[in-house]
């Protein structure tokens, strides 16, 4: 039987960074000889009793209802809230306490209370929290179980990096929950190498023509190659390899022969490399920054129900709304979840990176309207009921523009032209992206990452560009100062 949210009212205004306990009580009513409904009393039932299982399992059996309390205190024992819920009889007393003791967890975290002490009368209780430890871990993060009956201690949670994208990049690209989970479960990593032999390689390597885009990620002045494609000819569908053939008719002197010829083949590598270069290209501190076009979820809704409001009347609107922008062909989904607040929602669409946030609250339902919140540079804005979908849509497309513009003025800051060896060598040590003339012959290129062997790697030829600079008589190559013969970027690379 599902269970409204009991009603949680702060006696006074918590701090982040009081020491709270939570201490748990049953409150059951007791049943009486009267037909009367008001003639019940109550009684309390706390760790001072010397059986206090036995109590509520004989309670249980007496009583029609009963009900959980919880009381918030901070380190020095001043009550900060409190609150009680009416539980039917169905439910045992040790299933109840857990229930009201997930509750209050709940209003600890969102009030900010942590660490936080939790404290039952009986050791069913949390040996049945430790059966259902996911449920706790999902809301309040990890938690490690003490070895005294009475006390869980749970450990601080978050949500959103702590590392910064300009000071340590390595670690804000990496900080992902995966390898937290897979830690937890005690998985150790493993390595699969991969064996190639060099004549594998150096087929795939004279490949007959290609296409190697190169992207650039300035916070690291590294690029990487990515969205490749390249014309592989019969070199893997030979016998050796993989032996495709297709069936062919060839007309020979007037007959009609087959024959069986392998395939020509292509490659196209648009696929978790690129994905990687947009999350550390357009990311930031708050987490993604997705562009529109290629996100699962353009537009999230969020419903803020206040107090006194029409919670239904919210919950409508979110969906309707929902329904007019997926008819326009926008990808839209509402965050229907009601164990979470709206500004713990807000905070959870920002890491995710989805590109636009609309709130719909009691103040919006007054004035037909909305409010929106762009991702990429966090704008706010009403919008009306009456145009949202062209309202929307125009929004998403200055998003994607606004990325693409961000993106490129920020690689064009990097690129700086050189022509002599001592200008290159300074530019690479500023993780610059060098622009420089080239006699393009490979054993240039040795010679280059030869010299610029590192800690941090050696330099190399990252692409050509399609629309050269001018390049005036008598240029001569930057590294070997022979006649050059066009301008390549230069840089190091992952």
């Amino acid at each position: 039987m599902a269970l409204k949210t009991p009603l949680l009212r702060p006696l006074k205004s918590p701090s982040p960074s009081l020491y709270s306990a939570l201490k748990c009580k049953h409150f059951y009513q007791k049943p009486t000889n009267s037909n009367s409904k008001n003639e019940f009393s109550s009684s309390v039932f706390n760790s001072s009793c010397r059986n206090p299982e036995a109590l509520d399992r004989f309670l249980k059996e007496r009583c029609r209802s009963g009900g959980g309390g919880i009381i918030i205190q901070d380190h020095k024992g001043h009550i900060m809230a409190a609150s009680s819920q009416k539980l039917h009889a169905m439910f045992s007393p040790q299933i109840a306490e857990a229930r009201t003791i997930r509750q209050g967890l709940q209003f600890a975290k969102e009030s900010g209370l942590v660490p936080s002490f939790l404290e039952s009368d009986v050791l069913s209780v949390i040996q049945l929290i430790s059966s259902h430890l996911k449920g706790i871990i999902d809301l309040l993060g990890s938690a490690e179980f003490q070895g005294r009956r009475k006390k869980v201690v749970l450990k601080e949670t978050r949500l959103g990096l702590s590392h910064k994208k300009d000071e340590d990049f390595g670690k804000w690209y990496s900080e992902e929950f995966l390898e937290k989970k897979i830690g937890e479960m005690g998985v150790d990593k493993c390595m699969f190498p991969l064996f190639v032999s060099k004549s594998v390689l150096n087929k795939e390597k004279n490949h007959i023509a290609g296409f190697e885009p190169e992207a650039f990620i300035p916070n690291t002045g590294r690029g990487i190659q990515g969205a490749t494609s390249h014309c592989l000819g019969q070199n893997f569908s030979k016998k050796e390899f993989f032996d495709i053939k297709f069936h062919v008719e060839i007309e020979e002197d007037g007959k009609t022969k087959t024959d069986h010829v392998h395939v020509w083949q292509n490659s196209w590598a648009y696929s978790t490399r690129s994905i990687g270069v947009m999350v550390m290209v357009h990311g930031d501190e708050k987490g993604l920054v997705l562009p529109p076009k290629v996100t699962k979820w353009q537009v999230i809704v969020i419903p803020v129900p206040y107090r006194d409001a029409n919670t239904q009347e919210i919950f409508d609107a979110c969906a309707a709304t929902i329904k007019t922008l997926r008819k326009a062909g926008i990808r839209a989904e509402v965050d229907k979840r009601d164990h979470y607040t709206p500004g713990w929602k807000y905070l959870y669409c920002e890491m995710k990176g989805v590109p636009l946030r609309i709130e719909i609250g009691p103040k919006d339902l007054a004035n037909n309207q909305v409010r929106a919140v762009r991702r990429d540079n966090g704008v706010k804005m009403d919008l009306s009921v009456v145009s949202l979908v062209e309202q929307v849509k125009e929004l998403l497309g200055k998003i994607q523009e606004s990325l693409f513009d961000s993106a490129k003025q920020r690689r064009d800051a990097c690129i700086q032209i050189v022509t002599t060896w001592d200008e290159f060598a300074e530019a690479l040590g500023q993780k610059k992206l060098i622009l420089a003339p080239w006699c393009d012959k490979e054993e240039v290129e040795k010679d280059v990452k030869e010299r610029t062997k590192g800690d941090t790697g050696a330099a190399k030829t990252l692409c050509t560009p399609f629309d050269q600079p001018e390049m005036t008589e008598g240029t001569k190559c930057f590294a070997s100062g022979k006649p050059a013969k066009k301008w390549t970027y230069w840089g190091r690379s992952y």
